[in-house]
């Protein structure tokens, strides 16, 4: 989360954790938003050991199809750091869902 925030400065959407005695919060999870589509929103989840791709979709007759093959975690974190050019990283998107 802070290496994307320094980076991108994008801040999550939504982020969940847990407090320790200090007062300290430990985030263990965190959501950042990544492109608007005509069939959906694409968001990004980070959470201790996993990333996910979600399409918040806007058809129950739309979503990711073999995304794996594609798409793999550090593909995805060059995407939220901005190390993919978005057009690119929106082409890559498209070709994993299935329509």
């Amino acid at each position: 989360m802070k290496k994307i925030e320094e980076m991108t400065e994008k801040t999550p959407g939504s982020k969940g954790g847990f407090g320790t005695n200090d007062g300290e919060t430990t985030w263990d999870s965190v959501d950042y938003g990544f492109v608007k589509l005509e069939q959906g929103n694409v968001r990004f989840s980070f959470s201790t050991n996993r990333i996910y791709i979600v399409l918040d979709r806007k058809s129950p007759n739309i979503g990711f199809y073999s995304a794996h093959k594609k798409l793999n975690p550090g593909k995805l974190v060059a995407m939220i750091l901005g190390e993919v050019k978005i057009q690119d990283a929106r082409k890559i998107i498209k070709e994993c869902m299935k329509l």
